[in-house]
């Protein structure tokens, strides 16, 4: 099972905002994520391996309102995730 919760904070409101992905899955496991939306500001494909609880956390910076999708794979185990950011 692959659970991921995604969310945003105004970092510098009128500059940019970040988004959040951390996804809970087995300990141990690769997870490959992608960000797309109108406004990604840093590298939109990143890649980490879970820690001994089966969490990994991701941060994007991004620099436009708008609605963003987390896609990606849990070893092969495949989830999205939608945030509207405005």
């Amino acid at each position: 099972e692959v659970i991921v919760n995604t969310s945003f904070k105004h970092v510098k409101p009128g500059e940019y905002s970040e988004i959040y992905a951390v996804v809970k899955t087995t300990p141990g496991t690769v997870v490959n994520v992608t960000l797309t939306g109108p406004g990604v500001a840093s590298d939109p494909a990143l890649t980490q391996t879970t820690n001994d609880k089966g969490e990994t956390k991701f941060t994007w910076r991004i620099e436009a309102y708008g609605t963003y999708e987390v896609t990606g794979t849990s070893g092969a185990d495949p989830f999205a995730s939608t945030v509207n950011v405005n």
